[in-house]
């Protein structure tokens, strides 16, 4: 995925949703695809579809595509942070009512998420691009 793709990614589906998605590709990517929503934003429509995520470009990032990345770039200790992170932010999420110092909990796994999704998801985690070697010497 390239550096937009991914900075797009980013916007669309936020740090907790991606979060999940690398600790658990498959399961979080089912998801998504059954969620089929769209948004609208600055750079045009966002839309969630059977195929991937369609982009305001044309292009689409497919859910391959993005579990690849997810498999590739999510060590097992990130990937076992995050479980444990997102299962104390549910416990507290599944409370009827909460004290102060819980949702304070909460918060902070939401932005310990958040820090996590951020590496393996941010745009420095890009493929570089292969550039075709006549296009590089039509160039030179």
């Amino acid at each position: 995925m390239t550096r937009d793709e991914l900075a797009l990614l980013w916007r669309f589906k936020g740090g907790h949703s991606l979060a999940r998605a690398a600790a658990h590709p498959a399961d979080e990517i089912a998801y998504m695809r059954a969620s089929m929503h769209e948004r609208w934003g600055p750079e045009g429509r966002i839309a969630t579809k059977a195929d991937g995520i369609h982009l305001p470009t044309g292009k689409v990032l497919t859910w391959t595509a993005i579990r690849a990345h997810a498999e590739e770039h999510t060590p097992a200790e990130t990937r076992a942070w995050i479980q444990a992170f997102d299962r104390e932010w549910c416990r507290v999420q599944a409370l009827t009512h909460p004290t102060d110092d819980e949702k304070a909990r909460a918060a902070q796994c939401e932005r310990w998420l958040r820090a996590l999704a951020w590496e393996v998801w941010n745009p420095g985690t890009a493929e570089p691009e292969q550039l075709d070697l006549l296009d590089a010497l039509g160039a030179a």
